[in-house]
């Protein structure tokens, strides 16, 4: 069928777009312990506050909880119990996972969708991560751009020595840093001369 008579799709919804919770960033906020917690969250476009939401943990022994959110969508406040379920470690621990309200599946992220008016998993929104439609060129400038963070990342000695000097080191030495930097300019090399 000739598809030329159809408008062309609209792109779908981004996850950077859009208000997220993270699994590892509620963990760090330290809201998943044992007794549970409370906390506020704050949604941003760029450096404005757009919205807050009160988020409460309560978990019940170390396998199961749940996560309460507070906020406003579109004027109308809202309430929304997500279930939680957290998956052993192999050295110790657990891993906690949210339980999406539309797919069942367990996940790290949830995302606003407009779609359902509720944090959910990002497919069951049917977004997309802007990595996912990018073009050769823009992955190489994110790659480099990523290889120059990692490099700018290390000890002010890696970065102001000579690449001589960090392969004498490399080779000799050992040293983990002068390893890894060879690594990146290499890599950055690479990417520039494909």
């Amino acid at each position: 069928m000739d598809n030329s008579g159809q408008l062309p799709k609209a792109p779908r919804p981004r996850v950077e777009a859009s208000p997220r919770i993270t699994m590892p960033a509620l963990k760090a906020a330290g809201l998943l312990t044992a007794q549970g917690a409370r906390g506020v969250a704050e949604w941003r476009a760029g450096h404005q506050a757009v919205g807050d939401m009160a988020i409460e943990t309560v978990l019940d022994g170390y396998t199961t909880g749940h996560l309460t959110l507070t906020y406003t969508a579109n004027g109308v406040p809202r309430r929304q119990n997500i279930q939680l379920e957290a998956a052993p470690l192999p050295y110790g621990g657990v891993r906690w996972w949210a339980i999406c309200p539309v797919s069942g599946a367990r996940v790290g992220t949830l995302a606003f969708s407009v779609k359902h008016h509720a944090f959910v998993s990002v497919r069951a929104a049917g977004m997309a991560y802007s990595s996912q439609s990018e073009g050769v060129f823009k992955r190489i400038e994110r790659r480099q751009d990523k290889i120059a963070r990692r490099a700018a990342n290390l000890s002010k000695y890696a970065r102001q020595v000579s690449r001589r000097r960090l392969e004498y080191a490399a080779r000799e030495v050992r040293y983990l840093w002068a390893k890894t930097y060879l690594a990146l300019v290499d890599k950055s090399e690479t990417i520039i001369r494909e």
